[in-house]
């Protein structure tokens, strides 16, 4: 968005002749035709192609894999809790320490947890 606003400046300081032109007119007024081209194809064309592609194959991926699915669903409860204790079991480490060590608690809980 900022681009296309600096691009239409540009365009407007070329054709009023305000100074020197940083760009030729056409230049700016062909990025910025290009680029909202690009935009404009990807959000109504690309987007909702690749949005239908995914839900299709999300479909197809489901009815077959259900079952892994509702084990999936059944263990996030857990897993969400497994993560705030070992969060709050970090609480006296700040920055880089405190994600290193948050993982090595997720990761041995889930060790432990995997053997019981």
């Amino acid at each position: 968005m900022v681009i296309w606003v600096v691009l239409l400046l540009l365009y407007a300081q070329s054709i009023s002749n305000i100074g020197a032109p940083l760009l030729p007119a056409n230049l700016a007024m062909r990025i910025f035709i290009r680029s909202l081209l690009i935009i404009l194809t990807y959000y109504f064309v690309i987007g909702p192609s690749l949005t239908w592609l995914m839900s299709r194959w999300l479909k197809n991926r489901k009815l077959k894999e259900n079952e892994l699915i509702q084990k999936i669903l059944q263990l996030l409860p857990d897993l969400k809790q497994l993560t705030r204790m070992s969060w709050q079991l970090t609480a006296k480490k700040t920055g880089g320490k405190r994600i290193l060590l948050f993982g090595e608690i997720v990761l041995l809980n889930t060790v432990y947890a995997a053997h019981d």
